[in-house]
């Protein structure tokens, strides 16, 4: 017998034998898995309320500890369910022979790729610092040039500050082995405001601060739930990462108000407390989808039915809404008017066109939304009866 904390079993389930069957063959192919034991199983569990008595198959993963992030990335990238089982199970104890068995299949692949990545990440380095150093000439020129033409600096900083940018998406994340993407948003995002901050003072303009809140939201909307998703610095605002989507939704929520604010100051042009409720309103929408797919207890035929009847009662009365907070005489024939004015028969006029379209709109989103929500209700009563029986 031979004690070997390095060793592990994960398992996982999946709904079918075929499933099941594909992920445990690439973990073997890619020589993350020494064996993979395949068993029909049968699952009683809670799922959004509801408890299921499903057939499920269940892998017996053999492997050793540190391949488990790998694992776990396989399991995800091949498994249907939204929260799959991956539980890491260590061997504390076995056959000398057969732990070292499982060592065999997957340490000689493990090294021969740990070694390949260094000497990648080798090659990376030398390529970024060659890069650098290229760009340093035209550096040291327009330094030159501007002390020789204007016996001062002022220009070159821009010309600096732009090598800059590029360099944050070029360099760095050559030079940076771990989280270089991290890196290179973080670098790029400093270069930049350098950048536009250069330009302003240069040109002698007051548009800085337009110009960067618009840049960081743009740059928030795309790679927030990556930043925080990555980010260790702060985990006790985001307990086991089950609100970082709400924390991103926060943050993009709080710079478009910046930039509301700001555009509207620079602007000079006043309303800012109409161009705010303006954007809740705008708001409101992404906001309810948001929670109601990420926190409502239900099934996904349930959220989705909401969702879409929320949709099409939000774009029917969304142009009604905004006169109303900007102050501009509302037409009197409001959506709601044209709703209970529509006539399917008769399509000869703009205004019943309109009417019947915004019906249309209404009845369709009612009609589909309700069919979802229907279905999610059966299928929950399903799910009971086969608990009881």
């Amino acid at each position: 017998m031979m004690r070997n904390p390095e060793q592990t079993i994960i398992t996982t389930t999946y709904p079918d034998k075929d499933s099941a069957k594909h992920t445990a063959k690439l973990l073997v192919e890619r020589n993350l898995a020494a064996c993979v034991q395949i068993l029909p199983i049968e699952s009683l569990y809670s799922w959004q309320g509801q408890i299921c008595d499903e057939n499920e198959v269940k892998l017996l993963i053999k492997s050793r500890s540190e391949l488990f992030d790998e694992i776990a990335e396989v399991i995800k990238e091949n498994h249907t369910y939204e929260v799959p089982e991956i539980v890491q199970i260590p061997i504390t104890g076995g056959s000398a022979a057969y732990l070292g068995w499982i060592g065999e299949c997957t340490g000689e692949r493990n090294n021969v790729v740990e070694h390949h990545k260094q000497a990648v990440r080798r090659k990376s380095r030398i390529t970024g610092i060659s890069i650098a150093s290229v760009m340093s000439i035209p550096i040291l020129v327009c330094f030159i040039v501007n002390l020789a033409t204007a016996h001062a600096l002022d220009w070159f900083f821009i010309v600096l500050t732009a090598l800059m940018t590029f360099a944050s998406l070029t360099v760095i994340p050559l030079v940076f082995g771990k989280e270089k993407l991290l890196w290179a948003l973080g670098s790029f995002t400093a270069s930049l405001t350098l950048l536009l901050a250069t330009c302003a003072i240069y040109s002698g303009g007051d548009w800085f601060f337009v110009a960067i809140i618009s840049v960081i939201f743009g740059l928030s909307l795309i790679f927030a739930p990556f930043v925080i998703g990555k980010t260790k610095v702060a985990p006790k605002l985001l307990p086991k990462l089950r609100h970082k989507g709400l924390l991103a939704m926060t943050i993009d929520t709080v710079l478009l108000y910046a930039v509301v604010v700001v555009s509207m100051n620079y602007a000079q042009s006043g309303g800012v407390g109409e161009a705010l409720l303006s954007t809740t309103t705008g708001a409101v929408f992404p906001w309810v989808l948001f929670l109601v797919i990420r926190y409502l207890k239900t099934s996904a035929f349930t959220r989705a039915g909401i969702c879409t009847i929320f949709g099409g009662v939000y774009s029917l009365f969304m142009n009604d809404i905004i006169p109303l907070i900007i102050n501009v005489d509302a037409n009197a024939n409001t959506s709601l008017t044209q709703v209970f004015n529509a006539n399917f028969s008769d399509w000869s006029s703009n205004a019943n066109v309109n009417a019947n379209i915004a019906a249309l709109i209404l009845l369709s989103s009612c009609a589909v939304g309700i069919a979802l929500i229907v279905v999610g209700l059966l299928r929950k009563e399903k799910a009971k009866c086969r608990i009881c029986s």
